[in-house]
């Protein structure tokens, strides 16, 4: 699969945490030349903000440090994927977040 050329970090329920911003869809991370350890820090990430999501967000403190994390993520994902414009969503914010 060829990489798409922009690239949107979120916890979305239903997702991956990468999806393809103008084509939409998710990607699957194991079709991203990216390594195994941010796969996996991907993966973590997003069971987190899934039991984030199933709780309501309604613990304040964990749902800024999941985006923090995520923001994170999303500018490692830059660093390894240099090329690809990367952005990142807060499902709790409902919003686009700075990098």
């Amino acid at each position: 699969m060829i990489t798409p050329n922009e690239l949107i970090v979120d916890g979305m329920l239903s997702g991956t945490g990468v999806r393809d911003a103008l084509n939409g869809g998710y990607v699957h991370l194991s079709d991203l030349k990216i390594p195994p350890s941010l796969i996996r820090e991907i993966n973590k990430w997003l069971s987190d903000y899934e039991m984030a999501h199933f709780l309501q967000y309604t613990d304040e403190k964990k749902n800024k440090a999941l985006d923090k994390q995520g923001i994170q993520i999303a500018n490692h994902l830059k660093t390894v994927l240099p090329n690809v414009n990367i952005r990142y969503y807060s499902n709790w914010l409902m919003k686009e977040m700075r990098l």
